[in-house]
């Protein structure tokens, strides 16, 4: 894996990505607040896209998610709150059973999940 990123570091440059605001939006508003709910609106968008795949895209940029602004009004919150209730619940009940297997196909989706999660450095989706 290091020599793989280390050929692609090499082929960019030695530069990381540049993203735009069309790649991204949510990482380029000034609102804190704005970032963290659409952020966490497409983290429930991906849970529900990967239980009920019926709206694919190839290219998630160009404003396709559009930026949750009025958090007071915007009826995405709903979900936002519903995932991680259930995440929550899946939380609390893997941590309960005896055999860690549910603890497992949890770690399974969330660690390939965290380099695109926009919690450590700006990805383009």
């Amino acid at each position: 894996v290091s020599l793989a990123l280390f050929y692609r570091f090499r082929m960019m440059g030695g530069a990381g990505p540049k993203f735009q605001p069309v790649d991204n939006p949510a990482s380029f508003s000034n609102s804190t607040s704005t970032r963290f709910f659409t952020y966490n609106y497409i983290y429930s968008l991906n849970a529900w896209l990967l239980l009920h795949p019926w709206w694919l895209c190839f290219d998630w940029s160009m404003g396709c998610v559009p930026v949750v602004e009025n958090f007071l009004a915007d009826s995405r919150i709903l979900a936002i709150f519903l995932f991680w209730i259930f995440v929550g619940a899946l939380v609390g009940r893997a941590l309960a059973q005896t055999r860690p297997l549910l603890a497992l196909a949890l770690a399974l989706l969330v660690v390939p999940f965290l380099p695109a999660s926009n919690l450590f450095f700006r990805v383009g989706f």
